[in-house]
């Protein structure tokens, strides 16, 4: 609750005191001076949308705070270059205009770039996450077997089936992904079967079978 009050409490109180400096120190009765405070207001309108648009962090890479600082420098650009006209108060209102204009249009083509990037980034993190996961729930559940199999035999067996998916290729692609469901089926059986020997030990001949074509899989598409 404290947080959200701040979030708003905050860009609030820049906007008081910026109003209050910005009608005691500057006359805004002219053209110029209105773009000025409008052209201001517009830029930081955008810095706050850019703040708010940072993606939840799925791994170790904290992704928007690239937007964040070319949105602040935008700001500053149009905050400087505002006070400054507004102070001088040229009589060209046309090409200020246009100098607002020249550099929001610079300042959204570079942020929806950053954009795309991003999503490219954050979309290779959830696959490169996903694929982690399939391995490590897999060698998880395989060594939970393991350590319950009492048979030697059986879990030397269990075993092999451990180090193939340890050793099995991280990164997957999507051809891949009904072959690894049937391969969590396959470790599902060896796990359901543990007092069979005989299914058990056909469940792990079909789960390495699987673990192979799943390898060749991904080798053939690189």
């Amino acid at each position: 609750m404290k947080t959200k009050i701040l979030n708003i409490a905050i860009p609030l109180v820049f906007l008081a005191v910026f109003n209050a400096c910005w009608f005691i120190l500057i006359d805004a009765q002219s053209t110029t001076r209105w773009i000025c405070y409008a052209a201001i207001h517009f830029s930081y309108f955008l810095l706050w949308i850019a703040t708010r648009s940072i993606p939840e962090a799925r791994s170790g890479v904290v992704h928007g705070y690239p937007k964040i600082g070319i949105a602040c420098g935008y700001f500053f650009i149009v905050l400087i270059l505002g006070i400054v006209a507004a102070t001088i108060n040229p009589d060209k209102q046309a090409w200020l205009l246009v100098s607002f204009l020249v550099i929001t249009g610079i300042y959204l083509l570079t942020y929806t770039l950053l954009m795309l990037a991003e999503g490219h980034s954050i979309g290779s993190d959830r696959r490169d996450a996903r694929d982690l996961y399939f391995i490590r729930n897999c060698s998880e559940q395989l060594q939970e077997i393991m350590q319950k199999t009492p048979d030697a035999d059986q879990k030397k067996k269990v075993e092999k089936v451990y180090d193939a998916i340890r050793n099995a290729q991280v990164t997957s692609i999507a051809e891949a992904l009904a072959v690894e469901s049937r391969i969590e089926s396959k470790i599902a059986e060896i796990q359901v079967n543990a007092d069979n020997h005989d299914k058990q030990t056909a469940a792990i001949s079909d789960a390495l079978a699987l673990i192979r074509q799943r390898d060749s899989l991904i080798r053939i598409s690189r």
